[in-house]
């Protein structure tokens, strides 16, 4: 009930924010292997980006049987695209982009509905099929591997595609249309759906992206401090605050529901199990130069739960996970 309150309220945020009022910033959460990988822009004109982040967790238990749980987990994702040159397509060397997610958690605890190990790695490329003043044509097609072995387990394997269409309105607005296939995605896995969102620049202030399944605002509202709030439809969202203490150090805080999804060895193909968490987190974030950045924060996670089912719509609760500390450590470059 706490959770979906807390769902619930950063959706209202989110939608009291977008009342207010070129594209930059398209909030999606799959920056490397899914809309994202054509949709985010690349910073600084670059041609490769890259994050590595290492979360340690503090000693905890499972509530009710009170088991030892205790957590790490290491989340990499990057992406590089052969040329950052205008190109012209369909099909060609340069207009190709590769990208990469990775994401493990190493478990020690003595409740048996929890595996020791759960891992995710996915890859994918995308190609721009068609690029005019007006219209950009993409698309972006993966595999995943999502299971509690490393590569042993033949129903963990999904594929992902998307078809995407972004319309220039003018230098500050653009529509985004598509299609999406995600065969581990937590809502209707099965069934390719809809993307449709709409992208203003209503200012250097301000920036909004609403549509489905995607709703997000970047917030500026002094020169030093930076807020964006994104909430993926129909579970997933995050807010974030940066403020900029000196040339090269920010704080921030930042607050994140996430779930993730994975299938289990030796569970029918339909039943997956699914890891939900919500996390807050203050830090420091350092960049000693333009291209790299380094964050080292502290925070708390609690509303763990792991469940098990087809997707969000049914789950049965296997265990619930009582808060925790933990630090963060996140190293970003790009080139």
């Amino acid at each position: 009930m706490f959770r979906n309150a807390l769902r619930t309220l950063g959706l209202g945020i989110a939608l009291m924010l977008l009342a207010f009022g070129p594209p930059g910033w398209t909030p999606t959460a799959s920056a490397g292997t899914g809309p994202g990988l054509e949709l985010l822009p690349w910073p600084e004109n670059a041609s490769a980006v890259f994050t590595q982040t290492a979360t340690v967790y503090g000693d905890t238990h499972t509530k009710g049987n009170n088991d030892h749980f205790q957590m790490t987990s290491v989340n990499l994702d990057g992406r590089y695209r052969l040329s950052n040159a205008a190109a012209t397509p369909p099909l060609t060397v340069s207009s190709l982009a590769l990208g990469y997610e990775a994401q493990y958690f190493n478990i020690n605890t003595t409740a048996p509905t929890i595996p020791q190990h759960l891992i995710d790695v996915s890859v994918a490329a995308g190609e721009v099929l068609y690029d005019s003043a007006r219209w950009r044509i993409s698309f972006v097609g993966g595999a995943e591997y999502s299971g509690s072995s490393v590569g042993g387990d033949p129903d963990a394997y999904y594929g992902r595609a998307d078809l995407l269409g972004q319309y220039h309105i003018d230098k500050d607005r653009e529509l985004i249309v598509g299609l999406d296939y995600y065969g581990n995605r937590l809502f209707l896995p099965d069934v390719p759906l809809p993307i449709i969102a709409y992208n203003w620049r209503l200012n250097r202030r301000l920036e909004i992206f609403a549509g489905v399944p995607y709703l997000g605002v970047e917030w500026k509202p002094e020169p030093r401090l930076q807020m964006r709030f994104f909430y993926e439809i129909p579970y997933s969202g995050s807010a974030i605050f940066k403020y900029r203490l000196f040339d090269h150090f920010k704080l921030l805080a930042d607050y994140a529901d996430d779930e993730n999804v994975f299938h289990v060895s030796g569970t029918p193909n339909t039943q997956r199990l699914f890891f939900s968490q919500q996390r807050v987190e203050a830090g420091l974030s350092w960049r000693p130069m333009r291209a790299i950045r380094l964050e080292l924060t502290g925070g708390y996670a609690f509303g763990q739960e792991f469940q098990s089912g087809f997707d969000v719509r049914k789950l049965n609760t296997l265990s619930e996970i009582a808060p925790e500390p933990y630090a963060r450590i996140e190293i970003a470059f790009g080139f």
